[in-house]
C-alpha cells in the first residue's frame, strides 16, 4: 500500500522537480560558454564588473532553485 501510495505521489510531482532541474542544467550550460568565452584578464573594468553580476547572479538563482526544490 505504501509503495503504491509513494509511486502516485511521485508521477504527480515530479514535473516540478525536473523542470528546475533541467533550468539548472540550461544555465549551468550557457554559464560555461559565457564564462569560456569571456575574457578574463583585461583591465577593462567594466567588463569585470559584468562578469561579477553575471556570477553572483548565477549563484544567487542556483540557491533560489534549490530552495525551492527542497
Amino acid at each position: 500500500m505504501l509503495t503504491k501510495l509513494i509511486s502516485h505521489e511521485w508521477k504527480d510531482t515530479f514535473k516540478v522537480p525536473v523542470l528546475l532541474l533541467t533550468i539548472t542544467v540550461l544555465l549551468s550550460a550557457a554559464s560555461l560558454v559565457y564564462f569560456s568565452v569571456a575574457d578574463q584578464a583585461t583591465a577593462d573594468i567594466d567588463l569585470n564588473v559584468r562578469n561579477f553580476v553575471l556570477y553572483i547572479a548565477y549563484i544567487l538563482i542556483l540557491s533560489g532553485l534549490s530552495m525551492i526544490l527542497t
